[in-house]
């Protein structure tokens, strides 16, 4: 196997001199990219921290991602690591509240009502392929006012045009 560094006890030492081990994550102090994640140059090389820790632990590079279980970007402790691939990646996020999209199943309405039991109802999505869930309160609400509305334009047109 390839050596990950040329002085990996040098890139050892330099890389958890950066760590501050005080807290239970244990975060990253060096360089930090956009997002907070931890940045790491090495031999001229930028790596994100947590692949480096992961690297010096296990002696490889990850396959893929390299996830927090704490949700804490900086931080670099490797019993809050674990490997994921994409699809791990926006199930993880999605859990946590972080994104919403197909990885995360909305539990109420935009207007508040919960959308379980009862309250859900299905319609055939046709570009999508797929049934999309619905708020049964909110359409019967909309439909009340669809209906006033059509009442309403019905008596006005109709006074107008009788007269």
């Amino acid at each position: 196997m390839k050596a990950l560094f040329s002085d990996l006890d040098g890139a050892k030492s330099r890389f958890w001199a950066k760590v501050d081990r005080t807290g239970d994550c244990w975060v990253w102090t060096g360089a930090k990219g956009a997002h907070g994640y931890g940045r790491v140059t090495i031999e001229g090389k930028s790596y994100l921290a947590t692949r480096v820790a992961w690297a010096l632990e296990y002696g490889e590079w990850p396959n893929e991602f390299v996830l927090h279980r704490c949700d804490n970007p900086p931080c670099v402790r490797l019993a809050h690591l674990f490997a994921g691939d994409q699809k791990t990646n926006m199930q993880d996020a999605a859990a946590k509240g972080r994104i919403r999209g197909v990885f995360q199943v909305k539990k109420v309405c935009k207007y508040g009502h919960a959308l379980q039991g009862d309250n859900v109802g299905f319609i055939n999505s046709r570009t999508r392929g797929k049934q999309l869930r619905y708020c049964k309160v909110c359409s019967a609400r909309r439909n009340a006012e669809r209906k006033e509305y059509k009442h309403q334009w019905y008596l006005k047109n109709r006074i107008l045009t009788n007269v």
